[in-house]
């Protein structure tokens, strides 16, 4: 398994990504909900957001197999949080449900630590839905501790010396 940027050119790989952020919303949220929460065009303006620098400092990273293709991103980003200081977010983690449990989600999490630490962040967080447990397992696994709760999300958040 390879862990890359995006090919922010690519356009097949943006829409990949795109539906492919969609599904992630229907896993966590059902499939109504998650399926009608934002149309496919503002999900692929939200990607192309993060693929444009002027926008946002980012980077979107594919896992892709030699044989089966792409098979899961993570979007990181650096966000301020409310007091105006800078954070590492995690927006997004993906991986098809075939290439689960073959350390995928790991790599890519490890991929976006990496480079979230090369940006100078120290502080790295995830925002996710309380019933998601298979990311906040994941995210856990590696140190995240839950800093905040509301009715329906969480934050995992890791602290970097």
């Amino acid at each position: 398994m390879k862990i890359r940027p995006i090919d922010a050119e690519n356009q097949d790989e943006q829409t990949l990504v795109a539906e492919r952020m969609r599904l992630t919303l229907e896993e966590v949220m059902g499939a109504e909900r998650g399926g009608n929460y934002y149309s496919m065009e503002w999900l692929r303006n939200r990607l192309l957001q993060h693929l444009d620098p002027e926008q946002s400092t980012a980077q979107v990273f594919v896992a892709e197999d030699a044989d089966d293709g792409i098979q899961g991103h993570t979007i990181v980003r650096v966000e301020q949080d409310e007091q105006g200081q800078p954070f590492g977010l995690y927006s997004t983690t993906y991986v098809v449900p075939e290439a689960r449990r073959r350390r995928v989600a790991n790599l890519l999490v490890e991929a976006g630590e990496e480079w979230l630490l090369a940006q100078g962040m120290r502080r790295l967080a995830t925002d996710t839905a309380r019933g998601n447990g298979k990311l906040i397992h994941l995210f856990e696994r590696r140190g995240y501790h839950v800093v905040l709760k509301t009715e329906e999300m969480l934050r995992l958040q890791k602290d970097f010396a």
